[in-house]
């Protein structure tokens, strides 16, 4: 065999011979990646189900079950079971706080005079729910919630006869702090009377601050019967009291500020005085203690002090544009009328679509003998508040400066067309009437005058 071929059969060999595998090293079982990945898993899912339990107790804290109330059986059997009696409370809580949603939206400027009205915000009420018995999400999440021991706001009651007085009783459960029950009550054959009357009762166990704001708008009207100022005053402090020291919606400030609000309309300026540095010190963020301040100051003549609240209430929100109107109201007291403009027109920027704020504009042209700079600020208002009656008053006051007593006598009519009650305009009219030697028509609105103005 040459060494050619030799060489050619090892290469043969070579290729059909197996090549030894390494000796393969025992597989290591990684404990301390699982042992991590488990503990991430696990942290995850607490955050996941703490997360879960935050925003369900912030949900239910805010949401309130009132149960179906213990009524007599000849009551149930007249239509009125506990389950209607609860719906009805509801529903009468709910008409409240939609009644004064309305009336925040009128409520920018006085009646009676040419100021501007301290601002009251809406209420929302707290969701006052019924049972829900049938399976939803909701009624899981509730589940879950009392599973983990959370405690839930819930409204019980009932109704008692005795004799032929019906007593509605409402106790709020499930609270940390003990809240008062409420009670309405009333004749046997006013039930719903007495239901309207326990909507109120039902806002004070679920949002007190929605109660003591109704007070506070029927205050206006209350005061005018004839020796129910006190009572009055009386009732919206007790709310105001009440508002401060139970839950859920404790607001002090607000609270304290509509207390002083009515003890300014009784002129109690003082006392009211005590509320607004209350309010202001409970509240610092909120510039709206201050603008009442400044009101019950410039009503006992300390004009400069007055500015000096309105001045706390811009630094604390500059675009708070009740603060500037009071600023130009001193101002123009002070007979500053040109300083009082520039104050107005900060408030025509910050709120161009506020009638009120043209009006006051317009005011101050007037006082700066500016008859057509201020008729036109007037238009601006009207336009956006047809209903504003003061600014066709003060539009006629413009029109009478300028010697234009027919078209001023225009707009005292239209003004006491809005308000038949309003007694400015007709002794304006009257001296209109005058300066057109109409004597006998000036006698009759000077009389209308005098016996508004008694």
């Amino acid at each position: 065999m040459t060494r050619q071929e030799e060489k050619l059969r090892r290469m043969r060999e070579d290729r059909t011979k197996s090549v030894p595998l390494p000796a393969s090293e025992p597989i290591k079982t990684d404990w301390l990646g699982k042992i991590r990945i488990a503990v991430l898993d696990v942290i995850f899912l607490v955050v996941v189900v703490l997360c879960i339990y935050a925003a369900g107790r912030e949900w239910y804290l805010k949401e309130i079950t009132i149960d179906s109330l213990n009524v007599p059986e000849e009551l149930a059997k007249s239509g009125y079971t506990g389950a209607v009696v609860a719906a009805k409370l509801v529903d009468e809580a709910y008409n409240i706080g939609l009644r004064i949603q309305e009336q925040s939206k009128t409520n920018t400027w006085h009646k009676d005079a040419e100021i501007a009205n301290d601002t009251i915000p809406s209420a929302e009420i707290a969701d006052i729910v019924l049972p829900n018995l049938s399976w939803s999400f909701h009624a899981a999440l509730r589940f879950f919630l009392e599973e983990l021991g959370v405690t839930l706001p819930r409204i019980g009651g009932e109704i008692t006869l005795y004799g032929d007085t019906t007593t509605l009783t409402l106790r709020k459960l499930g609270d940390h702090k003990r809240i008062p029950s409420q009670t309405a009550s009333g004749k046997v054959a006013d039930i719903d009377g007495i239901l309207r009357e326990g909507g109120s009762a039902l806002l004070l166990l679920t949002n007190p601050k929605v109660a003591l704001i109704n007070a506070y708008y029927r205050f206006d009207t209350d005061t005018k019967q004839p020796g129910a100022a006190g009572a009055a005053l009386e009732n919206l402090a007790r709310l105001a009291e009440y508002a401060i020291k139970y839950p859920p919606t404790k607001d002090e400030s607000l609270a304290y500020r509509l207390w002083g609000i009515a003890l300014s309309d009784q002129k109690r300026y003082g006392a009211a005085i005590e509320k607004y540095d209350k309010a202001a010190k409970a509240d610092p963020k909120d510039p709206a203690p201050h603008h009442s301040w400044g009101n019950a100051l410039l009503n006992l003549q300390h004009p400069i002090k007055a500015i000096e609240q309105y001045r706390k209430a811009i630094e604390i929100d500059p675009k708070f544009v009740r603060a500037y109107y009071g600023w130009g109201n001193v101002l123009l007291i002070l007979n500053r009328p040109e300083e009082a403009i520039e104050q107005y027109r900060k408030a025509v920027e910050i709120e161009p679509q506020d009638a009120f704020a043209y009006l006051k504009l317009g005011n101050a042209f007037l006082a700066s003998e500016s008859p057509i700079d201020a008729i036109a600020n007037y238009r601006k208002s009207i336009e956006l508040d047809p209903m504003l009656y003061y600014a066709y008053y003060n539009w006629g006051n413009a029109l009478f400066a300028l010697q234009s007593m027919e078209k001023a006598i225009e707009q005292y009519r239209n003004a006491v067309k809005i308000n038949p009650n309003f007694a400015k305009p007709y002794l304006s009219w009257g001296l209109a009437l005058e300066q057109l030697n109409r004597d006998k028509e000036a006698e009759e609105q000077f009389k209308k005058y005098k016996e508004l103005n008694r």
